[in-house]
């Protein structure tokens, strides 16, 4: 599963405070809830798991401040949705 550091990593963040560290620990967790529903369990140390995770939450703490155009957002979709197919794909192989 992403961590805090990982996610704070992924978003150019160095230092929080208490406010954005609540945001984004709720936004790990929302993202984990959101992958589990698309894909069911994924291997927690999964690569793929972790960068869908970390474009999900910066969709999502991006969107809250205003700063993505529809274009950035539409790649972002595509590169999110191209990450799941092949997350599903390698979970079904794991699982034969």
């Amino acid at each position: 599963m992403l961590t805090l550091q990982e996610a704070m990593d992924w978003l150019g963040i160095a230092e929080c405070d208490a406010v954005t560290e609540r945001i984004l620990t709720q936004l790990i967790s929302a993202a984990d809830e959101d992958l589990k529903s698309k894909v069911g369990n994924y291997p927690q140390d999964s690569q793929k798991a972790k960068q869908y995770m970390k474009y999900w939450i910066f969709v999502n703490y991006a969107d809250r401040l205003g700063e993505l155009s529809n274009k950035e957002n539409s790649a972002t979709k595509q590169a999110m949705d191209n990450i799941l197919f092949t997350l599903r794909l390698e979970i079904e192989s794991i699982s034969n």
